[in-house]
Order: structure tokens, then C-alpha cells, then sequence
């Protein structure tokens, strides 16, 4: 796999998968906690195939694989947070190519297992993806209920990413990204200005963090945009209703 990481070859990736399962096949007989960190390897290296080859019968055998695994760690195995945010990312991998409401529940689910013990822990760079990840899928779940309760869940989800400050500036920019969009959905929900407001503190410690990010000037232009109009708004509010008319 590290090989993999460097090259980006998917040659490789076949060879670390191929390896991973011959080390399963080593340690069916072994102690379970050392199965099922083997089990967990494969399953993640079977979701990033199934990234990068839309091939949804490795996205079955990735879940068969991290199900298998999280059967093999206890509560107490440090590896078990990490399958259960594999399952959750597969899971909801799998909602997005079919579209199933439960695939979205169940990787919720997961992830928000995987961040309850997470949060038992000393906060990391994995406590902030996983907590990332977690807002994320609230957020597609306000997208099917359009509910604010799931918004706003969202939005603290991904406070509590912010609140890990992950060393990785990369990291921590997308996560202030992730943020401001959430708040500036908000205010397109409410038209509080004080949501509206409550973005920027966010974007700026993004363009801190990591200025060359790409996502980065979508969300200044976005934010732009609004701020134009409720300039507008408040300037011009009867020629702002009649053009809404």
C-alpha cells in the first residue's frame, strides 16, 4: 500500500490488495485482533479500488471484508474505530451509485460510532476526518429531508472537526470549507444575516491554512454573490422586491 501512495498506480494497489489477502489467509488461525486489522486493510484498499474503477463488486466484497473485521475486534481493539468509518465510507459510497435511503442510515450509524469513541480519545487528525466525514453525511440526509434539525446537526458535527484542529493544514482547510458551506446553506434556509455572518471567521482560517486550495474560490465567489445581494437588499429594498416579483 505504500508503495501505492506514492506512485498512485492502481498495478500497485492490485499488488497491495493481493498481498493483504494472502496475510488474511496467513492469520484466520492467529489471534482475532490481528485478523481483523488484516481483515480492515483489505477493506479499505477494496473501497479505493472501488473509487477509482466504479466497480461496485469490490464495493461488496470491501463491506464483506470491514463486516467480517468489525466481528473480530473487541470494543477494547484500537483498530475498530477506524473499520467502523470504513464501513460508514462504504456504505455511503454505496448510497450515492443506487440511492438507497438505509445504505445513508446505516453509514451514519457507523460513523457516529466510530466518533464517540474517537471522542473518548485524545483528539488526532483521524478524530477530525472521521467527525468531517460524519457532518458530510448529515448533511446528504438533510438533503433527502430538506429537515433544519439535520442541518443544524450537520453544522455542529463539523464544529466539532473545527474544534480538533488537525495539524494537516490541507485537512483543516477543507474541513472550514465543509463549515462555510453548511452555515451559508443555513442562511439561505433562514435569511439571518448573522448565519451569513458566522462563515467568514471560517473561510478566513481556510485561506490561512492552505491559500492554494481549489474549492476555495467557489466559496469566496459564493459568498460575494450574497453579500451583493443583501447590500442590494438593504440599499435598494422596493427595485430588490419587484425584480424577486
Amino acid at each position: 500500500m505504500h508503495r501505492y501512495l506514492q506512485t498512485n498506480k492502481l498495478v500497485d494497489l492490485k499488488d497491495a490488495i493481493s498481498m493483504t489477502r494472502t496475510a488474511v489467509e496467513l492469520t484466520k488461525n492467529n489471534h482475532q485482533a490481528v485478523l481483523g486489522a488484516a481483515l480492515g486493510n483489505l477493506g479499505t484498499m477494496l473501497l479505493e479500488r472501488a473509487a477509482r474503477t466504479t466497480k461496485n463488486d469490490d464495493l461488496a466484497e470491501a463491506l464483506q471484508y470491514s463486516t467480517w473485521a468489525l466481528e473480530c475486534l473487541s470494543d477494547r481493539d484500537a483498530d475498530r474505530a477506524v473499520v467502523l468509518a470504513t464501513v460508514g465510507s462504504i456504505l455511503a459510497r454505496r448510497y450515492e451509485r443506487i440511492g438507497e435511503g438505509h445504505d445513508l442510515e446505516e453509514a451514519i450509524s457507523r460513523v457516529q460510532t466510530a466518533a464517540r469513541i474517537q471522542k473518548s480519545l485524545e483528539g488526532d487528525s483521524f478524530s477530525a476526518l472521521v467527525f468531517h466525514n460524519l457532518g458530510s453525511l448529515l448533511e446528504k440526509r438533510y438533503e433527502c429531508t430538506g429537515k433544519r434539525d439535520d442541518l443544524q446537526h450537520a453544522i455542529d458535527t463539523m464544529r466539532e472537526a473545527t474544534a480538533i484542529s488537525p495539524e494537516d493544514p490541507q485537512m483543516l482547510a477543507g474541513i472550514e470549507l465543509s463549515l462555510t458551506n453548511l452555515l451559508i446553506r443555513k442562511y439561505e434556509c433562514t435569511g439571518n444575516l448573522q448565519d451569513l455572518a458566522n462563515a467568514l471567521p471560517e473561510v478566513r482560517t481556510a485561506v490561512q491554512a492552505a491559500p492554494e486550495l481549489p474549492e476555495l474560490e467557489a466559496i469566496l465567489s459564493r459568498l460575494g454573490r450574497l453579500a451583493r445581494v443583501q447590500y442590494s437588499m438593504r440599499m435598494y429594498p422596493s427595485q430588490t422586491t419587484e425584480a424577486a416579483q
